[in-house]
């Protein structure tokens, strides 16, 4: 996976769950909204990428193969509401903003560092 791949494959699949409730109605607004909520995150970060060297993008490519999949299995797990009558945990999407943000968050972190690292040697 390249730099450029990343933010192709963000796109298509921002354009691919915006398509599928708009004009398809192929999935529900919650797992589009959850989908989107990721592919943004991975845009976001995919943007300063373009300004690393390629041993920080590698290594964040490593923890983004593991983040993506483990952040939507524990989003699709999660409740999609919440019951009206009872005080429920959180809903998907707000897991999958807390998800994608933590995700910001955590990629800054390891590419600043790594890139600290490397600026040291």
């Amino acid at each position: 996976m390249t730099k450029k791949n990343i933010i192709i494959v963000a796109l298509i699949v921002l354009g691919f769950a915006g398509m599928a409730v708009d004009y398809f109605n192929i999935l529900g607004y919650t797992v589009a909204d959850s989908i989107s909520n990721i592919a943004t995150s991975l845009l976001i970060v995919s943007a300063l990428l373009f300004f690393v060297r390629d041993e920080v993008f590698n290594f964040w490519l490593k923890f983004a193969y593991f983040w993506i999949p483990f952040s939507a299995l524990i989003i699709f797990t999660t409740q999609t509401t919440t019951n009206a009558w009872a005080i429920g945990g959180p809903t998907r999407e707000t897991v999958s903003w807390i998800m994608g943000g933590l995700f910001v968050a955590i990629s800054l972190l390891l590419i600043t560092i790594k890139s600290w690292q490397l600026r040291k040697k």
